[in-house]
């Protein structure tokens, strides 16, 4: 997609500072980072998110999303936040699949549940039934 900013990073289109790169995906820093090392992992198949990608395409990335990981964590000596939006509504702000890798530190105040909600043990028993029903 010629308007997508993740697929022209990918084709070397936009500077990124890219910290690995292999025939299936690309790793990069965030240019807004939310921490030092904030990483980002894009498969070079355009999917939008997550249930858009083939699933031969999605364990690859999973591969690579675990191995990128590893190197940040030795890199930057820190425990890992992992996070992966799926729309608009859920934080996703640009429209391809993505994995933000970010380094914490405790106390750093990023936060991913910044509220939480009651709910009793009849609405939880529904959302199973709903879950476990759904195609």
């Amino acid at each position: 997609m010629s308007d997508c900013l993740f697929c022209n990073i990918i084709k070397g289109q936009i500077e990124s500072f890219k910290v690995f790169e292999d025939d299936d995906a690309v790793a990069f820093l965030d240019i807004n980072p939310a921490a030092p090392g904030h990483t980002l992992i894009v498969p070079k198949v355009h999917a939008v998110n997550l249930f858009d990608i083939d699933e031969i395409s999605l364990r690859r990335l999973a591969s690579t999303l675990k191995h990128v990981a590893q190197k940040v964590r030795t890199a930057t000596k820190k425990d890992l936040m992992i996070i992966q939006n799926n729309g608009k509504d859920a934080g996703q702000v640009v429209d391809h699949l993505h994995f933000h890798i970010i380094p914490r530190t405790q106390g750093d105040g990023i936060g991913l549940m910044r509220g939480r909600i009651e709910i009793t043990k009849e609405e939880m028993s529904e959302m199973v039934e709903k879950i476990k029903s759904a195609k």
